[in-house]
């Protein structure tokens, strides 16, 4: 997470304390730069993953 943060040009200690912070399923859509819920905006689809 932090090599990405940095590759989006984000510092990287600010997304690692705003998700760590959340409960289970956020994490930070370093598309719009913003911290989401990834499973409801389908950055995250459990049941492509599942066969």
């Amino acid at each position: 997470m932090r090599q990405m943060a940095l590759n989006a040009g984000i510092s990287p200690d600010i997304v690692v304390s705003a998700v760590a912070q959340e409960s289970f399923g956020y994490g930070w859509d370093f598309a719009n730069n913003v911290l989401t819920d990834l499973v409801s905006d389908g950055i995250i689809d459990p049941t492509k993953v599942t066969r």
